[in-house]
């Protein structure tokens, strides 16, 4: 069984109604790392299917509205757009990002505060 991947797309959940349109638009202006920009136009509720590998750390909007994230053929980004123009944002922002950023403030804080103490302790003896 063949599958034609311009018309077809497996995905792990159901999308929803979504309907042909040859007219869409699509084009990445912003692909950096973390960060992909796609603006959109169709006529209908499409599927946009990003060749980014699927992690559960990446987070979609469209026009600033959270959008949920599909995973397309095993292991590929897919988002359904609505119809109009619209703008996705794809950032990717796992909870253990947030975690080591919190574990690093917080040695930088305790760095910080040792040398304080030293510091205050040094002066001391010195007098």
């Amino acid at each position: 069984m063949q599958i034609d991947v311009r018309r077809t797309v497996l995905v792990a959940r159901p999308v929803g109604e979504l309907a042909p349109d040859r007219d869409a638009r699509v084009q990445a202006v912003r692909d950096e790392p973390g960060l992909i920009e796609v603006p959109t136009t169709s006529a209908t509720r499409q599927l946009l299917v990003l060749a980014e590998a699927y992690h559960g750390g990446w987070k979609a909007t469209e026009d600033g509205r959270p959008v949920p994230i599909y995973r397309a053929y095993g292991d590929l980004q897919a988002c359904a757009v609505d119809p109009g123009e619209h703008r996705l944002v794809f950032r990717f922002a796992p909870q253990s990002f947030a975690w080591g950023r919190r574990v690093s403030e917080a040695g930088l804080v305790l760095v910080a505060a040792s040398l304080l103490v030293l510091t205050a302790f040094a002066r001391r003896k010195a007098e």
